[in-house]
């Protein structure tokens, strides 16, 4: 029951991660459609007076018989400091590097090009989420009478590890992550038959996760990036399954090695006043090598596998939550 009202919560956050998503790509477009580019009057365009318009004219007394314009005021230069009228005194315009008029200067960006939301995002931290890495590690199955678990090398199971790091961008197109991650997992069962009560520990995992990736931004505009992410993850599990005796534990290991690529989408929430924060979501292809162990007094067994396939995952429902990133960048 646990389980399944876990499952329903999972699948109301994915909705409304999603409707967040298609809001933002709404109000994105509804705002490129109202002030499109070049709409904006240039400063020179403002200070023209609007057609039609008529030339003032000039006062009554410029007309009558005899009237002289006032002089213009003489502009008199002011005197030169005394260093220098110095002999050997050069003047800093002309020098290399020294800018020779005030035109040198780069222009002020002109009206409605503003910087994006990514662009803004350079040479800035961002820490976030950076996935989930599903860390592969030995199964541990119940024995017929449900009293103890026993180690399975053949059998398929997974330890969550959320991935917490670092994304910085080095310019518009080339950044670098990395990340840590961590997952455990322990409990008991407790079995009622013919008034006896049988109690057996679970098996318990822990599982070390690293990642790291080149993110590269190919388009972006406004609040959107799309965007290319070759990675690598590594990770290390270790466990103990319980037997029925001390004696009988068995103890269990895993080595994951994965390379691969993830292409998709980032999402800044600029358009609601919160640019630092992104989403991302992405889909992609990777090699996994897998090595697991387990050994008990007197018996070790290992197996290896390697692999080919892409972040999918086995459950439509792992497209949303195990796909998705975020991200706050602090600036």
């Amino acid at each position: 029951m646990a389980v399944q009202k876990r499952n329903k919560t999972m699948i109301k956050g994915c909705y409304l991660l999603l409707l967040v998503l298609l809001l933002s790509f709404y109000m994105d477009q509804k705002v490129r459609a109202q002030y499109p580019s070049g709409s904006y009057y240039t400063p020179a365009q403002q200070a023209q007076p609007p057609a039609g318009t008529a030339t003032p004219a000039p006062p009554a007394a410029a007309t009558q018989p005899g009237y002289q314009q006032p002089a213009q005021p003489v502009y008199q230069q002011p005197a030169q400091p005394v260093y220098q009228q110095q002999p050997g005194y050069q003047s800093p315009e002309g020098l290399q590097g020294y800018p020779a008029t005030a035109s040198a200067y780069e222009p002020e960006p002109a009206l409605g090009k503003k910087k994006s939301d990514h662009e803004r995002a350079v040479n800035e931290i961002g820490l976030g989420l950076l996935g989930i890495i599903d860390m592969p590690i030995v199964a541990a199955e119940l024995d017929e009478t449900n009293s103890f678990y026993f180690a399975n090398l053949r059998g398929d199971a997974e330890l969550a590890a959320p991935t917490i790091g670092v994304r910085y961008w080095f310019n518009e197109t080339v950044g670098i992550q990395g990340g840590l991650g961590l997952g455990f997992s322990e409990g008991a069962i407790e079995r009622v038959a013919g008034g006896v009560t049988t109690k057996a520990d679970s098996p318990s995992y822990m599982a070390f996760t690293v990642h790291a990736g080149v993110p590269l931004a190919l388009i972006y505009s406004g609040h959107f990036v799309f965007e290319v992410v070759p990675l690598i993850d590594a990770g290390l599990s270790t466990g103990t399954v319980y037997g029925l005796t001390p004696e009988s534990n068995t103890d269990v290991s895993s080595l994951l090695l994965r390379v691969g690529a993830r292409v998709g989408a980032e999402i800044h929430f600029g358009f609601i006043g919160i640019e630092q924060l992104a989403l991302q979501t992405s889909l992609g292809l990777q090699l996994s090598y897998l090595s697991k162990s387990l050994s008990y007094p007197g018996v070790e067994e290992n197996a290896s596998e390697l692999t080919i396939g892409t972040t999918a995952g086995n459950s439509p429902w792992d497209l949303f939550t195990k796909n998705i990133s975020a991200i706050y960048y602090i600036y």
